[in-house]
């Protein structure tokens, strides 16, 4: 990181404002969040109550292919490199927008 920071290929000065920034801590946590994999048992978890409960109703009612009751629980499947992404993507445009404002 040292040697990183002695090149000069970074602007140390936009890296201190991002390292400074009150939310930083909170972009490390939810990278921190997917790097470790916490919350995928959670995801996984959620998902699978979403298949059970798809297939009781398909089981049961037989809707058709367009059945909006069965396009909703198809959309509450949540795909976990999306969910980090979003999470990953609110944190850091919120930052850079402030940064940027404060410029």
């Amino acid at each position: 990181m040292i040697n990183l920071l002695k090149s000069g290929r970074i602007d140390t000065a936009l890296l201190c404002e991002l390292a400074a920034y009150s939310d930083f801590v909170k972009l490390l946590a939810d990278i921190q969040i997917y790097v470790e994999g916490i919350a995928a048992t959670q995801i996984q978890n959620l998902n699978a109550w979403v298949d059970v409960a798809r297939a009781e109703i398909v089981e049961k009612y037989q809707p058709g292919e367009h059945d909006k009751t069965a396009g909703v629980l198809h959309a509450a499947h949540v795909r976990e490199g999306d969910y980090y992404s979003s999470r990953g993507h609110h944190d850091i445009d919120a930052i850079m927008e402030d940064i940027r404002q404060a410029h």
